[in-house]
């Protein structure tokens, strides 16, 4: 219930800033000069993530180190509970600086510490419902202690 209500409040303040730190750019009248304000603006937003970027991340960042998801997951999550759109999640978990064998390996243990399920469980709970992938399942059965 914590989790879920600290994850909620993170939720909403991301949300808050992103709106609060909305971007608008001025257009230009000649054709060339337009190409070319949209091509700066296509190389600054590679350069600099915008304020929906940077919450997209930071969530995915609050998320990773609590519920440990797969990148599948993890963008899913952004996408479809916490409606940032799919670009924009995508940016989150390309991002993001996570070793996602060992994201896979926390989210065994957890599992191995409450359900005690078979390594072969285990791997298919991991693939077909956390949507990690089979080397990163693997890597996880391989590593529990």
């Amino acid at each position: 219930m914590k989790k879920i209500t600290t994850l909620t409040i993170l939720g909403l303040s991301a949300i808050v800033l992103a709106a609060c730190s909305s971007n608008s750019s001025s257009k230009k009248d000649s054709g060339a000069s337009e190409a070319k304000t949209e091509q700066q603006t296509t190389v600054a937003r590679k350069a600099e993530p915008t304020a929906e970027e940077k919450a997209a991340l930071e969530q995915a960042k609050l998320f990773s180190e609590s519920l440990h998801p797969s990148k599948e997951k993890l963008k899913e999550t952004l996408v479809n509970n916490e409606k940032f759109p799919e670009k924009v999640a995508q940016y989150a978990v390309d991002n993001l600086e996570v070793n996602w064998k060992e994201e896979a390996l926390a989210n065994a243990q957890s599992f191995q510490g409450t359900l005690h399920l078979s390594n072969e469980k285990l791997k298919d709970t991991l693939v077909n419902h956390q949507k990690f992938t089979e080397e990163e399942a693997q890597y996880a059965i391989d590593n529990l202690k």
